[in-house]
């Protein structure tokens, strides 16, 4: 572990250090202002997982709801509308994996009555960001200066896709028999989003973003499992990622 824990410092300062000689090499400017970016990010999802069936599983099972907070990535495209207003079109997809256990039941030689319960949630948005600041300035005709620290906040809205998968061995409410099953349900619905968050110049063309998100969003529960209830998608997205501009 303390080998990999070196490497990976290794590799983190190498590419820092590549970013920056790439920086001393490229000129402070460009010729025009980007007519947009293309991005990609990584962080941490906190699941809201405030519905019924997450209820019910927290009830039957060894599992607590911070259990489906999960790492996240997505990619998103900018198109410049305006000096400080871009369009942005995104995608994320996050995944939690669970390994729990019945929270009555055991089988009678008391070994646990194990099952795997994991949950994918995919948003397809679009979005309008506004920056606080301009984000650059041109100094000649051929000449367009970035901004080294852009701030900006966002609002949009889309479609939210999910699966709920289970599998393994349950305990039956009626007779208490225990069965093993592998249950589903996956659907899609509508969410929105509120976001804010900074760029920093790295280069004239490369910006690192930092930026927290909140999506509200929910779908009808179906499939394999029993539930009137809508399952709630809802969270907070912290993330960092990598900007280029074209």
């Amino acid at each position: 572990m303390t080998r990999r824990l070196g490497l990976a410092i290794l590799l983190t300062l190498s590419a820092i250090a590549a970013v920056a000689q790439e920086k001393d090499r490229e000129p402070d400017f460009l010729f025009d202002a980007p007519k947009g970016y293309v991005g990609v990010r990584g962080g941490w999802h906190l699941a809201s997982a405030s519905s019924s069936i997450h209820d019910f599983l927290e009830e039957k099972l060894t599992i607590e709801r911070g259990d489906f907070d999960s790492f996240t990535f997505g990619a998103e495209v900018g198109i410049r509308l305006r000096s400080r207003l871009d369009a942005v079109f995104g995608v994320d997809f996050s995944h939690a994996n669970i390994d729990s256990e019945s929270r009555d039941f055991l089988y009678e030689n008391d070994l646990a009555i194990n099952q795997q319960t994991s949950i994918d949630i995919m948003p397809l948005t679009a979005s309008l960001k506004f920056y606080l600041n301009e984000r650059g300035r041109a100094v000649s005709q051929f000449a367009y200066v970035p901004a080294a620290v852009q701030p900006y906040l966002g609002v949009g809205g889309g479609a939210v896709f999910y699966e709920l998968k289970q599998v393994g061995e349950f305990v039956d409410d009626g007779d208490l028999s225990i069965f093993e099953a592998t249950l589903i349900s996956d659907s899609a619905g509508l969410c929105w989003h509120v976001f804010g968050g900074v760029e920093m110049r790295l280069t004239p063309n490369l910006r690192l973003g930092v930026e927290g998100r909140y999506l509200w969003a929910n779908a009808g529960v179906g499939g394999d499992f029993q539930e009137t209830d809508p399952i709630d998608l809802a969270g907070l997205r912290i993330t960092a990622g990598l900007n280029l501009n074209f």
